[in-house]
């Protein structure tokens, strides 16, 4: 046997060894059996036709969730059909989607201002501020909705479920007092806006941002905080459910919420030095299944563990403006972001697949709570955020037997910023 065949003998299983193990790191990441069947993508494409999405269709992807297809006038009708499909084979199984994925007529315009993450340049900051006022001063807007509008008209005899959320109103609460009390965040209470139940309808919502936006100057510090339901976006990004939304049909959340693209655009717009943006929202498809019409009733598909929550990867993506624009998991890096001047910090209080639980124990939402705790320990956000992130884990774990991974995306590697 000359060497060259020894050689090879030796080499081959080696090689296909190797190739074997690479070939099961590349590989895609696992799903469930898909429970999608093609008599219901027959059943999301008649929801398109009564709702006068003639061009646009459906297809399964590589992991069993149905994918938007076809042409759409605007990006309502992206919205629409997205909420559609959703209402026949829940969140989990309707694959986020992107304008390059689908044909969007009328839209070429459009892009750049509804997805900020392909922009390679944001405005200048002037100097000096425009005006009389002169140093740094410190803004909030502080959300909270424990109770909804459309509740009680949807709650079932013999389930009692319902919409309304126990704690959001309270933690909102809580937050406001920290934030104006002198001994801690000592925000000018006629800088902070505090919206609760009620008056948290969306009108007063985007007002609160557009008051923000025309206030705050390039030395100020901005913390955004809301408490509430979420309702997914075809972009992976989230709506929040306002009081007055109304959630069925479903498409009506997307109209009738507060969009994702309204707090994109502050974050990108915004003149703030600082700026912390707070997400005890999570979306949890059951919190909607005693609402008559939210899903289709023909589906049978169990959306039991229908929910959503953000990663911190989509957050900075679709939120942060980074310039790749994806939907995955990976670390947002700063290096990943659009470099501008100051500080910008996202916060989420869970994961994606996750729900922000509240606890009966702590009479709050868990990650408020703690997050609240670590703030008054330190009113640092870094070490606020380091505090209660693994309590939060050990919470739910052990009183809900459920996982809640706080997260966090930022443009900055120092984000110390103190509240």
């Amino acid at each position: 046997m000359s060497n060259m065949e020894k050689v090879c003998r030796f080499l081959i299983p080696f090689l296909f060894v190797l190739l074997l193990v690479c070939a099961t790191c590349n590989a895609d990441p696992q799903y469930d059996p898909s429970p999608v069947t093609k008599s219901h993508l027959l059943m999301i494409t008649s929801l398109f036709s009564e709702n006068g999405l003639s061009e646009a269709s459906v297809k399964l992807d590589r992991y069993g969730r149905v994918e938007l297809s076809g042409g759409y006038k605007d990006k309502r009708e992206v919205e629409i059909a997205f909420s559609l499909a959703q209402s026949v084979a829940g969140v989990r199984w309707v694959s986020p989607v992107i304008p390059e994925n689908i044909k969007v007529k009328e839209w070429a315009k459009k892009i750049a201002a509804l997805f900020p993450t392909n922009r390679i340049d944001t405005p200048s900051l002037p100097r000096e501020d425009a005006g009389s006022r002169t140093g740094a001063t410190k803004y909030a807007l502080v959300v909270g909705i424990g109770k909804f509008k459309n509740n009680e008209q949807y709650i079932i005899k013999h389930d009692g479920r319902r919409m309304d959320l126990k704690y959001a109103d309270k933690d909102a609460n809580e937050v406001y007092a920290y934030l104006t009390d002198p001994r801690h965040g000592n925000f000018p209470k006629e800088n902070v806006q505090l919206l609760i139940n009620e008056n948290a309808t969306k009108m007063n919502m985007e007002r609160a941002l557009d008051d923000l936006r025309s206030k705050v100057r390039s030395r100020d510090t901005v913390v955004l905080y809301f408490s509430s339901h979420g309702y997914p976006t075809y972009d992976g990004a989230m709506n929040i459910v306002t009081y007055d939304s109304e959630v069925a049909p479903p498409y009506r959340v997307a109209d009738t919420s507060l969009k994702s693209d309204n707090l994109r655009d502050f974050i990108l717009e915004t003149k703030a030095k600082s700026l912390v943006v707070i997400l005890d929202v999570c979306f949890s498809g059951n919190a909607f299944s005693n609402i008559k019409g939210f899903y289709h009733p023909g589906a049978k598909i169990d959306y039991s563990k229908d929910t959503q929550g953000i990663s911190g990867a989509t957050m900075a993506k679709s939120l942060m403006g980074a310039k790749d624009f994806t939907l995955d998991d990976d670390v947002a890096k700063p290096s990943d972001l659009q470099k501008r001047d100051g500080t910008r910090v996202l916060i989420s209080a869970s994961g994606a697949g996750e729900q922000s639980w509240e606890s009966d124990t702590l009479r709050s939402g868990v990650f408020t709570s703690f997050f609240l705790k670590g703030l008054e320990t330190n009113a640092d956000v870094k070490q606020a955020f380091e505090y209660a992130k693994p309590r939060v884990i050990k919470q739910v774990q052990e009183e809900k037997k459920h996982d809640q991974h706080p997260q966090v995306a930022t443009d900055k590697e120092n984000w110390n910023i103190r509240i």
